[in-house]
C-alpha cells in the first residue's frame, strides 16, 4: 500500500501542473491553488494523528487511501478551479497522513525493535 500510494501521490504531485493544464486549466488558476497542496498536507498531519489516537491506525490508513483515490479521480475530470483545488486537497491531506498512519502501524505489526529500519526501507521504496 505505501509503495502504491507513494508512487502515485508523488507522481502526481511533481507533475500537478502538467496534468491541470492538459486538462484545460489556465496557468493562472494552477498557481493560484497549488498552494492548497502544502496547507493540505499540514491539515492531514495533523487531523489523522488525532483520528490515529480515537480509532486506530488501520481506519486511518483505510480512509487515506479513499481519500487519495478520490483527489486522483477528480484529476481526471475536465479542469475546473474548484474540482482542481478539492483534488489537489484530497491528494494532499492523503500524502500528509498516510506517513503518520504507517508509521504507526509498522511499529503495531513488526514490533519496537524493528520498526525504524522497516518503516525507512518503506520511506526509501
Amino acid at each position: 500500500t505505501s509503495a502504491v500510494m507513494g508512487a502515485v501521490g508523488g507522481g502526481t504531485s511533481l507533475h500537478l501542473e502538467r496534468i491541470l493544464s492538459t486538462a484545460g486549466m489556465s496557468a493562472g488558476t494552477i498557481i493560484q491553488i497549488t498552494p492548497i497542496l502544502g496547507a493540505s498536507v499540514l491539515l492531514g498531519r495533523f487531523l489523522s494523528g488525532g483520528a490515529l489516537d480515537h480509532v486506530g491506525p488501520s481506519l486511518v490508513a483505510a480512509a487515506t487511501a479513499l481519500i487519495s483515490v478520490a483527489g486522483t479521480f477528480l484529476l481526471t475530470l475536465p479542469a475546473n478551479a474548484m474540482v482542481g483545488a478539492i483534488a489537489i486537497a484530497c491528494m494532499g491531506a492523503a500524502g500528509g497522513a498516510i506517513y503518520s498512519a504507517l508509521s504507526i502501524l509498522t511499529v503495531h505489526h513488526f514490533g519496537l525493535r524493528h520498526s525504524g529500519v522497516i518503516f525507512g526501507i518503506f520511506m526509501s521504496i
